[in-house]
Formats: C-alpha cells, sequence, structure tokens
C-alpha cells in the first residue's frame, strides 16, 4: 500500500478520496506507526472503520463518501493521526492518549471490545456495550444510555430524526443507528466546538428545521433539561 495520497486522482475521481481507499490507506500507515503496529490482526479492520470516518466528518460535509484528498494532507487530523509515529506509548499522557482519536485506547474505547493486548489500557466502553440486544445497532433507548444517560429524550429524538435513516427492523420501519452513524455522533459530541460539530449538533436542536432557533425551542429544549435535573435532585434527596 502506498505511504502517500495523490491530491490529482484517485479511483477515476479528481481530488476526491473514498473511505474505502481512506481506510486501505490508514491500514498500509500501520506498520510504520510505533505505537499501533503492534496491533493484533484481528483488530485492524475495526480499526480502519473507526479511524477513517474522523476525516469525512470533517472534510465531506455532504455525505457523498467522497473526501477532499487536498484538505485531508493539509488537515490537523493526518496530524493527529501522525502523532502516533512516536516511539512508545510511555512517551504519552493518559490524556493525550484519550484525546487522540486515531490511538488505541481511543479506538477501543469507541467500540468496547476487549482484544487482550498490553497496550490496551482503557475502561470505557461505548457501542457493544449500549448495544443490548447485539444487533449492530442501537435504538433509541439504547442510546440514552450514552454518557451515563445525561442526554435529554428530544436531543435523542433529534438525533435519530436528522441524523439516522429509516430502516426495516424487527419492530417494523424503524430508525436504528448504525456504527458509521454512531461514530459520527460520537465526533460531534466530543468536537462541539469546531464548525462540524456546531452544524451536527445545530441539526438537533433546530427543532422546526428553519435554520435557526425561536424563544420557544429554548423553552422546550431547556425544560427537558431542568426536567431530568429535578428528578436527579428528588433522587439524591432520598438517598
Amino acid at each position: 500500500m502506498p505511504m502517500f495520497l495523490n491530491p490529482e486522482t484517485i479511483y477515476g475521481s479528481p481530488g476526491n478520496i473514498p473511505i474505502q481507499e481512506m481506510e486501505a490507506y490508514i491500514r498500509g500507515l500501520i506498520p510504520n506507526l510505533a505505537q499501533l503496529r503492534d496491533m493484533p490482526g484481528a483488530f485492524v479492520q475495526m480499526y480502519c472503520r473507526i479511524a477513517a470516518p474522523k476525516f469525512f466528518f470533517f472534510f465531506e460535509p455532504n455525505r457523498q463518501g467522497k473526501a477532499c484528498i487536498k484538505k485531508v494532507l493539509l488537515s490537523n487530523c493526518l496530524q493527529e493521526l501522525m502523532e502516533l509515529h512516536q516511539e512508545s506509548e510511555e512517551e504519552v499522557t493518559d490524556t493525550e492518549q484519550a484525546e487522540n482519536w486515531f490511538s488505541m485506547t481511543s479506538a477501543q474505547r469507541v467500540c468496547g471490545r476487549n482484544y487482550p493486548h498490553h497496550i490496551f489500557m482503557y475502561t470505557t466502553y461505548m457501542f457493544l456495550a449500549l448495544d443490548k440486544e447485539m444487533n449492530g445497532t442501537l435504538s433509541k433507548q439504547e442510546l440514552r444510555e450514552y454518557a451515563d444517560g445525561t442526554l435529554t429524550n428530544i436531543f435523542i429524538e433529534r438525533a435519530f430524526d436528522e441524523h439516522v435513516r429509516r430502516v426495516k427492523t424487527g419492530r417494523g420501519n424503524a430508525r436504528e443507528m448504525d456504527f458509521e452513524s454512531f461514530l459520527d455522533f460520537v465526533l460531534a459530541v466530543e468536537n462541539k466546538d469546531t464548525p462540524e460539530g456546531i452544524t451536527y449538533l445545530f441539526r438537533c436542536l433546530d427543532l422546526n428545521g428553519r435554520g435557526f432557533l425561536t424563544t420557544t425551542n429554548i423553552h422546550t429544549l431547556f425544560r427537558t433539561v431542568l426536567t431530568w435535573k429535578t428528578l436527579a435532585l428528588t433522587c439524591f434527596k432520598l438517598v
């Protein structure tokens, strides 16, 4: 696998790279990245599925499956990936490992699968821990457990309305969040101070789809937060 991206053309699409090719590019980098080269073979495919979407979350806003190569080459995301060239994870703090989306620690945290290996210093599971039915997708009820259940019901509902496609399930024509959609969700929540994160989250808050928030929208959103906090305080007082 080549260790460079051709900014002129790839797969016949001038200046763009499809996500499958980005995954292949990352797979080719793994043996040359000190912190990833000992990755168990069983985890390589899953790692690439987790790593590649960050480039598309930030550089492919139209969600057509192709990102601009020049933007990728000049991006902080690629720099973040290349930071894994550092010879040993001992040189990196636990906080830095967790904050680097491309680190083994972060990938294991997002996936939530246990692959015994001395470099897996993770404690928090996400997708597999949430997927109680073990069907490979998350229902609204399952996603409500994200972040210790601190997200409001209306926010979860809106996230599904705006960012999850309707598919046929055992419960009928319902929406279930697949792993790729979950990655976008996590990237938005963990990068909410970026234009891309703000855009994702704003669509969830824009209850009427008008491109702006009304006083009624704000009241509705904060009312659910206050209701949740009131319930939590009541339970705390009863303990």
